[in-house]
Protein backbone atom coordinates (compact mmCIF):
# COMPACT_ATOMS: atom_id res chain seq x y z
CA UNK A 1 0.00 0.00 0.00
CA UNK A 2 2.39 2.77 0.71
CA UNK A 3 4.38 1.79 -2.69
CA UNK A 4 1.13 2.67 -4.21
CA UNK A 5 0.53 5.40 -1.69
CA UNK A 6 4.22 6.73 -3.05
CA UNK A 7 3.85 6.15 -6.66
CA UNK A 8 0.95 7.81 -7.13
CA UNK A 9 2.31 11.02 -5.10
CA UNK A 10 5.12 11.00 -7.71
CA UNK A 11 2.53 10.97 -10.88
CA UNK A 12 0.92 13.86 -9.44
CA UNK A 13 3.78 16.17 -8.90
CA UNK A 14 4.68 14.97 -12.36
CA UNK A 15 1.58 15.94 -13.56
CA UNK A 16 1.64 19.37 -11.82
CA UNK A 17 5.06 20.54 -12.85
CA UNK A 18 3.64 19.64 -16.48
CA UNK A 19 0.73 21.93 -15.91
CA UNK A 20 2.99 24.78 -14.80
CA UNK A 21 5.33 24.05 -17.71
CA UNK A 22 2.17 24.53 -19.79
CA UNK A 23 1.09 27.66 -18.04
CA UNK A 24 4.66 29.21 -18.34
CA UNK A 25 5.05 28.44 -21.65
CA UNK A 26 2.02 30.51 -22.25
CA UNK A 27 2.84 33.75 -20.40
CA UNK A 28 5.90 33.84 -22.11
CA UNK A 29 4.09 34.35 -25.56
CA UNK A 30 2.04 36.64 -24.78
CA UNK A 31 4.64 39.01 -22.85
CA UNK A 32 6.33 38.59 -26.18
CA UNK A 33 3.60 39.51 -28.26
CA UNK A 34 3.27 42.86 -25.71
CA UNK A 35 6.84 43.54 -25.61
CA UNK A 36 6.91 43.62 -29.70
CA UNK A 37 3.66 45.79 -29.35
CA UNK A 38 4.77 48.54 -26.86
CA UNK A 39 8.28 48.46 -28.81
CA UNK A 40 6.78 50.35 -31.94
CA UNK A 41 9.54 53.42 -32.18
CA UNK A 42 7.94 56.50 -33.68
CA UNK A 43 10.66 58.50 -35.87
CA UNK A 44 11.53 60.29 -38.83
CA UNK A 45 14.20 62.02 -40.99
CA UNK A 46 13.93 65.25 -43.13
CA UNK A 47 14.19 64.33 -46.68
CA UNK A 48 13.72 67.80 -47.88
CA UNK A 49 13.11 71.50 -47.05
CA UNK A 50 10.60 72.42 -49.82
CA UNK A 51 9.18 74.52 -52.06
CA UNK A 52 9.57 77.57 -49.96
CA UNK A 53 13.08 77.93 -49.49
CA UNK A 54 14.64 78.50 -46.12
CA UNK A 55 15.22 82.46 -45.18
CA UNK A 56 12.37 83.30 -48.26
CA UNK A 57 12.27 87.43 -49.05
CA UNK A 58 8.14 87.43 -48.92
CA UNK A 59 5.74 90.27 -48.25
CA UNK A 60 4.34 90.91 -44.60
CA UNK A 61 0.89 89.26 -44.49
CA UNK A 62 0.91 86.68 -46.84
CA UNK A 63 -0.05 83.43 -46.69
CA UNK A 64 2.25 80.77 -47.85
CA UNK A 65 2.17 76.96 -47.40
CA UNK A 66 5.20 75.56 -45.84
CA UNK A 67 6.16 72.20 -46.66
CA UNK A 68 8.53 69.65 -46.04
CA UNK A 69 9.15 65.65 -47.08
CA UNK A 70 9.99 63.37 -44.41
CA UNK A 71 10.57 59.60 -44.42
CA UNK A 72 9.06 56.91 -41.50
CA UNK A 73 12.49 55.88 -40.29
CA UNK A 74 10.78 54.24 -37.14
CA UNK A 75 9.35 50.27 -36.79
CA UNK A 76 5.22 51.25 -37.30
CA UNK A 77 3.36 53.00 -39.90
CA UNK A 78 2.21 56.32 -39.32
CA UNK A 79 -1.46 56.10 -39.30
CA UNK A 80 -4.32 57.80 -37.81
CA UNK A 81 -2.98 60.36 -34.43
CA UNK A 82 0.14 61.21 -36.10
CA UNK A 83 0.29 65.21 -36.61
CA UNK A 84 2.60 67.89 -37.01
CA UNK A 85 2.36 70.54 -34.46
CA UNK A 86 4.15 73.99 -33.58
CA UNK A 87 6.92 73.70 -30.96
CA UNK A 88 8.59 77.00 -31.09
CA UNK A 89 9.56 80.26 -32.62
CA UNK A 90 7.32 82.71 -33.97
CA UNK A 91 3.80 81.33 -34.39
CA UNK A 92 3.05 82.80 -38.02
CA UNK A 93 -0.88 82.61 -37.34
CA UNK A 94 -3.19 80.97 -35.55
CA UNK A 95 -2.62 77.33 -37.08
CA UNK A 96 -1.13 74.97 -34.26
CA UNK A 97 -1.68 71.48 -35.53
CA UNK A 98 -1.64 69.82 -38.96
CA UNK A 99 -2.53 66.61 -40.32
CA UNK A 100 -0.26 64.05 -41.31
CA UNK A 101 -0.30 61.04 -44.40
CA UNK A 102 -0.35 57.68 -43.17
CA UNK A 103 2.85 56.72 -44.35
CA UNK A 104 4.60 52.47 -44.20
CA UNK A 105 7.81 52.30 -42.48
CA UNK A 106 10.42 53.10 -44.83
CA UNK A 107 8.43 55.70 -47.29
CA UNK A 108 8.33 59.21 -47.35
CA UNK A 109 5.49 61.97 -47.59
CA UNK A 110 4.94 65.37 -48.28
CA UNK A 111 3.68 67.29 -45.58
CA UNK A 112 2.54 70.65 -45.43
CA UNK A 113 1.32 73.34 -42.63
CA UNK A 114 -0.41 76.95 -43.79
CA UNK A 115 1.21 80.14 -42.20
CA UNK A 116 0.73 83.97 -42.42
CA UNK A 117 3.30 85.51 -41.91
CA UNK A 118 3.61 88.13 -39.55
CA UNK A 119 2.86 91.92 -40.23
CA UNK A 120 5.90 93.76 -39.70
CA UNK A 121 9.45 93.98 -41.53
CA UNK A 122 11.77 91.16 -40.31
CA UNK A 123 13.73 87.86 -39.68
CA UNK A 124 11.27 85.26 -38.45
CA UNK A 125 11.83 81.55 -37.47
CA UNK A 126 10.01 78.72 -35.83
CA UNK A 127 9.86 75.01 -35.81
CA UNK A 128 7.38 72.53 -35.71
CA UNK A 129 7.74 68.15 -35.31
CA UNK A 130 5.68 65.31 -35.97
CA UNK A 131 3.80 63.77 -32.80
CA UNK A 132 2.88 60.21 -32.19
CA UNK A 133 -0.57 59.33 -31.08
CA UNK A 134 0.81 59.37 -27.35
CA UNK A 135 1.78 62.63 -27.00
CA UNK A 136 5.51 62.09 -27.47
CA UNK A 137 7.25 64.18 -30.02
CA UNK A 138 9.80 62.67 -32.57
CA UNK A 139 11.57 63.35 -35.30
CA UNK A 140 13.72 66.36 -36.04
CA UNK A 141 12.38 69.19 -35.10
CA UNK A 142 10.90 71.30 -38.88
CA UNK A 143 12.34 74.52 -39.72
CA UNK A 144 10.17 77.63 -41.22
CA UNK A 145 12.59 80.99 -41.80
CA UNK A 146 11.16 83.71 -43.50
CA UNK A 147 12.97 87.34 -44.14
CA UNK A 148 9.66 89.63 -44.03
CA UNK A 149 10.62 92.43 -46.56
CA UNK A 150 9.36 95.85 -46.45
CA UNK A 151 7.59 96.88 -49.74
CA UNK A 152 10.73 99.64 -51.28
CA UNK A 153 12.90 95.97 -50.62
CA UNK A 154 10.58 93.54 -51.96
CA UNK A 155 9.96 95.60 -55.24
CA UNK A 156 13.59 96.85 -55.07
CA UNK A 157 14.52 93.71 -55.49
CA UNK A 158 12.38 92.68 -58.69
CA UNK A 159 13.64 96.15 -60.18
CA UNK A 160 17.00 95.38 -59.78
CA UNK A 161 16.64 91.70 -61.38
CA UNK A 162 14.92 93.23 -64.48
CA UNK A 163 17.77 95.63 -64.92
CA UNK A 164 20.34 92.54 -64.74
CA UNK A 165 18.32 90.49 -67.51
CA UNK A 166 17.78 87.50 -64.75
CA UNK A 167 14.65 85.99 -64.26
CA UNK A 168 12.61 87.90 -61.43
CA UNK A 169 11.91 85.69 -58.50
CA UNK A 170 8.65 83.23 -58.42
CA UNK A 171 5.90 83.55 -57.33
CA UNK A 172 5.71 87.66 -58.71
CA UNK A 173 3.32 90.30 -56.88
CA UNK A 174 3.03 92.05 -60.32
CA UNK A 175 4.42 91.42 -63.67
CA UNK A 176 8.00 92.50 -64.33
CA UNK A 177 8.00 91.93 -67.91
CA UNK A 178 8.71 95.79 -68.80
CA UNK A 179 8.88 96.95 -64.97
CA UNK A 180 10.65 100.76 -65.25
CA UNK A 181 11.96 99.60 -68.69
CA UNK A 182 11.47 103.10 -69.93
CA UNK A 183 11.71 105.34 -66.66
CA UNK A 184 15.46 105.00 -66.91
CA UNK A 185 15.36 105.89 -70.28
CA UNK A 186 14.27 109.55 -69.90
CA UNK A 187 15.91 112.45 -71.64
CA UNK A 188 15.64 115.93 -71.78
CA UNK A 189 12.98 116.85 -74.45
CA UNK A 190 10.91 113.97 -74.63
CA UNK A 191 7.35 114.07 -74.37
CA UNK A 192 5.27 110.88 -72.81
CA UNK A 193 2.68 110.07 -70.37
CA UNK A 194 5.15 109.22 -67.50
CA UNK A 195 7.09 112.29 -67.78
CA UNK A 196 3.51 113.82 -66.75
CA UNK A 197 3.48 111.28 -63.81
CA UNK A 198 6.89 112.67 -63.10
CA UNK A 199 5.91 116.38 -62.81
CA UNK A 200 2.44 115.77 -60.95
CA UNK A 201 4.70 114.03 -58.49
CA UNK A 202 7.33 116.73 -58.26
CA UNK A 203 4.59 119.03 -57.23
CA UNK A 204 3.23 116.94 -54.92
CA UNK A 205 6.83 117.20 -53.65
CA UNK A 206 6.80 121.04 -53.32
CA UNK A 207 7.93 122.03 -56.62
CA UNK A 208 6.32 124.68 -59.11
CA UNK A 209 6.44 123.73 -62.72
CA UNK A 210 3.56 122.79 -65.05
CA UNK A 211 2.32 119.12 -66.13
CA UNK A 212 2.68 119.30 -69.64
CA UNK A 213 4.31 116.27 -69.98
CA UNK A 214 7.28 117.65 -71.39
CA UNK A 215 10.70 116.83 -70.05
CA UNK A 216 12.26 120.50 -70.25
CA UNK A 217 15.10 122.21 -68.73
CA UNK A 218 12.81 123.06 -65.45
CA UNK A 219 11.11 119.33 -65.27
CA UNK A 220 15.21 118.41 -65.21
CA UNK A 221 16.24 120.68 -62.72
CA UNK A 222 13.38 120.38 -60.33
CA UNK A 223 14.30 116.27 -60.35
CA UNK A 224 17.59 116.63 -59.98
CA UNK A 225 17.21 118.73 -57.03
CA UNK A 226 14.79 116.28 -55.80
CA UNK A 227 17.46 113.80 -55.67
CA UNK A 228 20.60 116.06 -54.81
CA UNK A 229 18.10 116.54 -51.14
CA UNK A 230 16.71 113.06 -51.01
CA UNK A 231 20.85 111.35 -51.47
CA UNK A 232 19.48 109.94 -54.48
CA UNK A 233 21.65 109.05 -57.82
CA UNK A 234 21.75 111.31 -60.64
CA UNK A 235 20.82 108.70 -62.90
CA UNK A 236 17.32 110.03 -64.27
CA UNK A 237 14.64 108.38 -62.69
CA UNK A 238 15.89 105.08 -61.14
CA UNK A 239 13.85 102.69 -59.22
CA UNK A 240 14.91 104.77 -55.57
CA UNK A 241 14.04 107.92 -56.98
CA UNK A 242 10.28 106.84 -57.82
CA UNK A 243 9.57 105.12 -54.59
CA UNK A 244 11.26 108.28 -52.86
CA UNK A 245 9.11 110.45 -55.14
CA UNK A 246 5.97 108.56 -53.76
CA UNK A 247 6.97 107.09 -49.99
CA UNK A 248 5.38 110.60 -48.47
CA UNK A 249 2.08 109.97 -50.71
CA UNK A 250 -0.03 107.01 -49.87
CA UNK A 251 -3.58 107.81 -50.96
CA UNK A 252 -7.20 106.94 -49.67
CA UNK A 253 -10.67 107.54 -50.82
CA UNK A 254 -11.67 111.47 -50.09
CA UNK A 255 -7.69 112.64 -50.87
CA UNK A 256 -7.09 115.37 -53.60
CA UNK A 257 -4.01 116.65 -55.22
CA UNK A 258 -1.37 116.02 -57.45
CA UNK A 259 0.01 112.79 -55.73
CA UNK A 260 -3.72 111.57 -56.68
CA UNK A 261 -3.12 113.04 -60.85
CA UNK A 262 -0.20 111.07 -60.99
CA UNK A 263 -2.11 107.61 -59.64
CA UNK A 264 -5.10 108.25 -61.92
CA UNK A 265 -3.08 108.37 -65.10
CA UNK A 266 -0.66 105.27 -64.13
CA UNK A 267 -4.20 103.37 -63.80
CA UNK A 268 -5.82 104.93 -67.00
CA UNK A 269 -2.95 104.81 -69.14
CA UNK A 270 -0.83 102.08 -68.21
CA UNK A 271 -3.48 99.65 -66.95
CA UNK A 272 -6.24 100.76 -69.16
CA UNK A 273 -8.82 101.59 -66.20
CA UNK A 274 -11.96 103.69 -67.53
CA UNK A 275 -11.91 106.40 -65.19
CA UNK A 276 -11.78 109.68 -64.81
CA UNK A 277 -8.47 111.54 -64.52
CA UNK A 278 -9.39 114.27 -62.28
CA UNK A 279 -7.16 114.79 -59.26
CA UNK A 280 -9.65 113.34 -56.87
CA UNK A 281 -9.92 110.00 -55.68
CA UNK A 282 -13.18 109.32 -55.37
CA UNK A 283 -15.14 105.60 -55.38
CA UNK A 284 -14.62 105.39 -58.98
CA UNK A 285 -10.83 105.75 -58.48
CA UNK A 286 -10.59 103.15 -55.31
CA UNK A 287 -12.60 100.48 -56.92
CA UNK A 288 -10.13 100.28 -59.84
CA UNK A 289 -7.14 100.50 -57.31
CA UNK A 290 -8.75 97.46 -55.23
CA UNK A 291 -9.16 95.90 -58.69
CA UNK A 292 -5.21 96.33 -59.75
CA UNK A 293 -4.41 95.15 -55.78
CA UNK A 294 -6.58 92.20 -56.32
CA UNK A 295 -4.83 91.44 -59.35
CA UNK A 296 -1.46 91.80 -57.89
CA UNK A 297 -1.88 89.39 -55.17
CA UNK A 298 -1.75 92.53 -52.64
CA UNK A 299 -4.08 93.17 -49.56
CA UNK A 300 -7.42 95.02 -51.31
CA UNK A 301 -7.99 97.95 -48.80
CA UNK A 302 -8.22 100.53 -51.45
CA UNK A 303 -5.19 102.51 -50.10
CA UNK A 304 -2.18 103.53 -52.44
CA UNK A 305 0.40 102.79 -50.36
CA UNK A 306 3.82 101.67 -51.41
CA UNK A 307 3.48 98.46 -52.73
CA UNK A 308 0.65 99.54 -54.74
CA UNK A 309 2.42 102.33 -55.98
CA UNK A 310 5.16 99.90 -57.39
CA UNK A 311 2.42 97.55 -58.82
CA UNK A 312 1.48 101.29 -61.02
CA UNK A 313 4.89 102.06 -61.86
CA UNK A 314 4.74 97.74 -63.26
CA UNK A 315 3.95 98.94 -66.84
CA UNK A 316 5.38 101.41 -68.41
CA UNK A 317 3.96 104.35 -70.50
CA UNK A 318 5.40 105.23 -73.31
Amino acid sequence: MRRILFALGIIALIAGGCSKSAGSGQDSVLATAAAKANSCLYNASLVEDAPLPTGTAIPSQATITKTWQVSNTGTCDWRAGIQLVYVSGAPMGSNRVASVPMVKVGDSATISVNLTVPSQPGDYSAEWQLRGPDGRLFGPKLPVHVVIADAINLTKTAWALTKTGLPTPTPTLFSTSTFFSVLNKLANGQNSPMILVLQYLLRANGYTLDADGYFGPVTEMALQDFQARNGLTQENTDFDTWMTLTRSHPLKLGDQGDAVWAAQTLLASAHGYDIAIDGIYGSETENAVRSLQADAKLDVDGIVGPMTWAVLFSTSLH
